[in-house]
């Protein structure tokens, strides 16, 4: 993935941000470093609205430097802001809250809000209806697994993964 195209993806998820939540003004500089996808961007809140332009942020409040992947990851709701940086996946210089606001409101924004459960009524049923000549299975008798150990299951793992694997033909080499 390129840089112009990351950061059409970032612009995009932040467009759907809302900002309610923030409290003061914040820019994150965004570092990329990535060897196909490298660059800077940045992210402002300022006067309730987020930007997110292709440039050097001067006076930034907070500065990431991260791989494309990673920082997708986490503006996805994938990864966590503060386990990435316990597991130095990233940088972060200046204020870390900002960027971990910033990381929530869009995972909120991510989520659907939960559909309402729509309970059915029984109909009376009608003679009106035909009925169907098909005839139904009868449905097999389940019988309970047996416990299995675990030495057992990494056999059958390891089993399974031997059998996955195509086999090779050797064949002669011809000068």
């Amino acid at each position: 993935m390129t840089y112009d195209e990351a950061f059409k993806k970032v612009k995009e998820m932040f467009n759907k941000v809302k900002t309610e939540g923030f409290k003061e003004f914040f820019a994150i500089q965004v570092n990329l470093t990535d060897e196909d996808c490298s660059g800077i961007f940045y992210i402002e809140y300022k006067d309730s609205k987020l930007s997110v332009e292709p440039y050097d942020y001067i006076d930034r409040t907070t500065s990431v430097t991260a791989e494309r992947a990673e920082l997708m990851k986490i503006f996805s709701g994938k990864a966590n802001v503060v386990k990435a940086i316990e597991k130095a996946k990233i940088e972060v210089n200046g204020d870390a809250e900002s960027l971990i606001q910033l990381a929530d409101a869009i995972k909120a924004t991510g989520k659907k809000p939960s559909a309402k459960k729509v309970v059915k009524k029984d109909k009376p049923k009608t003679e009106d209806k035909k009925t169907s000549d098909k005839k139904t299975k009868p449905k097999k008798k389940v019988e309970p697994s047996k416990k299995v150990e675990p030495s057992e299951k990494v056999e059958q793992v390891n089993l399974y993964i031997a059998e996955a694997q195509p086999k090779v033909k050797k064949t002669k080499k011809t000068k």
